[in-house]
């Protein structure tokens, strides 16, 4: 995504306030540019991003048990698998 180097400054604030790189990247992604150098995840950033995850995961649960074969690059068929199906599935895969 970013490739930002980190300063000395930085990273021993990071490490003062207990954040990850991860922490300053979610910033840098999720959050509102408000001048040319600097982002801030405000209250309405991180409610559009819970909403969208909480429909990311509407979704997820709507599709569980769905199978998608592809052949040769090419997808062919999607199908909703039963439980057996899935066992039987997921048993020569591991």
């Amino acid at each position: 995504m970013y490739d930002y180097r980190y300063s000395f400054h930085v990273s021993q604030r990071m490490q003062q306030r207990s954040m990850r790189k991860k922490d300053i990247e979610l910033v840098l992604e999720y959050g509102t540019q408000v001048d040319d150098g600097s982002f801030l995840l405000s209250n309405k950033d991180v409610a559009r991003e819970k909403c969208r995850r909480k429909r990311e995961i509407q979704v997820l649960e709507r599709l569980r048990g769905v199978r998608v074969v592809i052949r040769e690059g090419v997808i062919v068929t999607c199908l909703r698998a039963t439980k057996t199906q899935m066992k039987k599935v997921l048993r020569c895969v591991q």
